[in-house]
């Protein structure tokens, strides 16, 4: 018998809305009228969207050590960045590496790690991962260090430390607000996307690492630059949004302030990703949870068809906004990191999902066995959204999910290593998604079922 667990609006814990930092990365690039154009609804001409120079950001950036806001098991390292308002900058760094070293004549995997807004280089982030076996890097993109001022609440500015240097440019309170009076180049959302490429450059350079097999991880406003960089620069392995990237047309959180505003429509990462030559093989899993207030799972869904057939998605029923990277909160991206890098056993992927009156199909290839199926719906009526056409801000974070697990029997495939199942579709469902979740208690979700046009 299915078990029901119904879940009140905000029972996932996540975060008030807070303005959350992002900025983007790419190189330089000629972006053809093709690419702009297949990609997001918001779709300036080529010519308006930003260029970074790659052959500058590729080659590894020099680097200093930093007295700064030291901590044992990480090295501070100060790298040097692009110059904003004609003068010179650099970023803060926390790098990691295994303290366990790798076999002699191997290299092991890395990570370029891009936090979210109001956060910084965090350094219990980069031992998370080289306690996994991987170099990782942690930058902060915001002109500061990871050390609170005077009041306890502000991180300390770069600019104050009385350095012959200053760091980047803030982030703007508004999404991509910088973009009315200034140039991309002194645009923070540009900055960033070019701190992270920088930041993955010097990793690439480090003789214990593997160039070919580094990722990146973005959480929130850092999942909004690492899609752009991951779309901009063909070297990441891997990359992983927490909670945003792009199509931020449909219904993102900061969809009412840039639907009137078309000249902050060049920062939607989709621009960037949304119609990759089918020669990439970079790998993308799109994670987030149910309620996100910026990440819609609609957002979600045009993601993962737009970087297919190299893409996963995990929409999470609990999982809350902010800087989390605890591996029982988020252990899809580890495995997700791990099957891309070490080769270890890969999440299932989902290959067909075909909503019925009554049923769903569900396809999927590859993982360790499927043990059991959540479905994550909704029913009308909901007091407090009204499904609506996409840019109209819908509500998404107020609706209440219903989660119903349903014990599963694979069939066989005609394709090796491909299975499917038909599960019973909910009575009354308007629109979710199917869970599929392994042995490892680890989850992967289907396309969305769209919710109905508004009457």
């Amino acid at each position: 018998m299915p078990t029901t667990t119904r879940l009140p609006s905000g029972a996932d814990g996540f975060l008030p809305r807070l303005p959350f930092l992002a900025a983007v990365m790419a190189g330089l690039i000629a972006l053809r009228a093709v690419h702009a154009f297949a990609a997001s609804p918001w779709q300036p001409p080529p010519t308006l969207l930003p260029v970074w120079d790659l052959t500058r950001l590729r080659p590894p950036p020099a680097s200093q050590p930093a007295t700064e806001a030291r901590v044992d098991g990480v090295e501070a390292i100060w790298i040097d960045t692009l110059p904003f308002e004609g003068k010179p900058t650099k970023a803060f760094a926390y790098l990691g590496l295994p303290a366990q070293p790798a076999e002699p004549n191997t290299k092991i995997p890395g990570v370029v790690l891009v936090h979210g807004g109001g956060g910084t280089a965090f350094a219990d982030w980069v031992k998370t991962w080289t306690a996994r076996g991987y170099a990782a890097i942690a930058v902060d993109l915001e002109g500061q260090i990871p050390k609170r001022d005077a009041t306890g609440k502000a991180w300390i500015r770069t600019a104050s430390l009385g350095h012959p240097w200053a760091g980047g440019p803030p982030r703007h309170g508004h999404a991509f607000g910088d973009c009315f009076d200034r140039p991309f180049e002194e645009q923070w959302p540009y900055h960033a996307v070019a701190d992270t490429i920088l930041a993955y450059s010097l990793l690439a350079a480090r003789p214990e690492v593997d160039p070919s097999r580094i990722g990146l991880v973005g959480i929130s406003w850092g999942s909004v630059v690492c899609t752009i960089a991951g779309g901009v620069d063909d070297r990441p392995a891997f990359v992983v949004p927490q909670y945003i990237g792009g199509f931020l047309n449909l219904d993102s959180g900061w969809c009412e302030f840039m639907k009137p505003r078309p000249q902050t429509w060049a920062w939607d990462p989709a621009n960037f990703y949304g119609a990759l030559p089918a020669s990439r093989k970079t790998q993308w899993l799109w994670i987030n949870g149910a309620n996100d207030a910026y990440g819609t799972p609609p957002m979600m869904n045009a993601s993962c068809r737009a970087t297919a057939p190299h893409s996963w998605m995990t929409i999470s029923p609990t999982l809350g906004h902010g800087h989390i990277w605890a591996p029982d909160k988020v252990g899809e991206i580890y495995a997700f990191a791990d099957a891309v890098t070490k080769a270890a056993t890969p999440l299932a992927r989902i290959t067909k999902t075909v909503w019925r009156p009554d049923t769903v199909d569900v396809g999927w290839t590859g993982g360790p066995p499927i043990t059991k199926a959540r479905l994550v719906y909704a029913t009308l009526p909901q007091q407090e959204m009204t499904f609506a056409p996409p840019g109209t801000r819908t509500d998404w974070p107020k609706v209440k999910y219903t989660v119903s697990e349903v014990d599963i029997v694979p069939a066989a495939d005609d394709a090796p290593d491909s299975f499917t199942a038909t599960l019973p579709r909910p009575a009354g469902m308007v629109t979710g998604w199917v869970n599929l979740v392994d042995d490892r208690g680890l989850a992967v979700s289907s396309e969305l079922l769209p919710p109905p046009a508004a009457p």
